[in-house]
């Protein structure tokens, strides 16, 4: 593992399946260290635009948490079966989401994870929600991402 100096500072480097992912922890506004990720197929191939989009959802964070939970507050009572629950009513004690991290595909796209959830569906792995630059474009659980990544 290598590491590579960035707009957002310095980043460490690894690979998989032949793409490199850089990871740095970054201060939000509260003072919390949040776990930042870009994936690019290499580190020559990055964009200034995805430190662009990081920094600006770094300063607008606690606006994209809220969003990312009404969203799948939303879903839950949409869908309870898909997020694990054995009736079609869901009761979620609050915060149902919490510790997130940000990964950013490139362009535009980009997710929260939620490394903890209340959904029992989640609770092993947790949860991402996907944007395509400020709009909420769906949801992936954590082990959905796992095994898709194996």
């Amino acid at each position: 593992m290598h590491e590579v100096s960035t707009p957002l500072g310095t980043m460490s480097v690894s690979f998989y399946n032949d793409d490199a992912y850089l990871h740095t922890y970054c201060k939000c506004d509260d003072g919390e260290n949040i776990l930042v990720s870009i994936v690019a197929k290499d580190t020559k191939s990055l964009d200034e635009s995805v430190f662009t989009l990081a920094k600006q959802v770094l300063d607008s964070l606690d606006k994209h948490i809220e969003a990312s939970s009404n969203y799948l507050l939303r879903a839950c009572k949409k869908n309870p079966l898909e997020f694990g629950f054995m009736s079609e009513t869901c009761s979620l004690p609050e915060p149902f989401v919490s510790d997130p991290g940000l990964t950013f595909w490139g362009g535009t796209m980009w997710s929260i994870r939620f490394s903890e959830c209340t959904f029992p569906l989640c609770q092993e792995y947790g949860v991402a929600v996907n944007f395509d630059g400020s709009e909420i474009i769906g949801h992936d659980t954590l082990d959905d991402m796992e095994e898709e990544g194996e």
